[in-house]
């Protein structure tokens, strides 16, 4: 695999973490290697009430994808 992509989705439920390998062109094609979800703290209908709650549930979903993809994670 030629480079490596991170996706983050900060939901009112959830908070979900993906780390994939991309392929070479033309195809593209991208292999999961890493994922962390985590339920989420301090948002209430979609709205930041406590960003100190959401750092902390962002941080904890992206250390266990770190962990299942073997990748550490520099920007997401």
């Amino acid at each position: 695999m030629d480079r490596t992509v991170v996706a983050l989705d900060i939901g009112t439920t959830k908070i979900c973490t993906l780390v994939a390998e991309v392929g070479p062109p033309p195809e593209n094609s991208f292999r999961i290697v890493g994922v962390g979800t985590v339920p989420s703290k301090g948002i209430r209908k979609g709205v930041v009430v406590n960003v100190n709650e959401v750092a902390t549930a962002v941080i904890d979903a992206l250390q266990r994808a770190e962990r299942t993809s073997g990748y550490e994670v520099a920007s997401a």
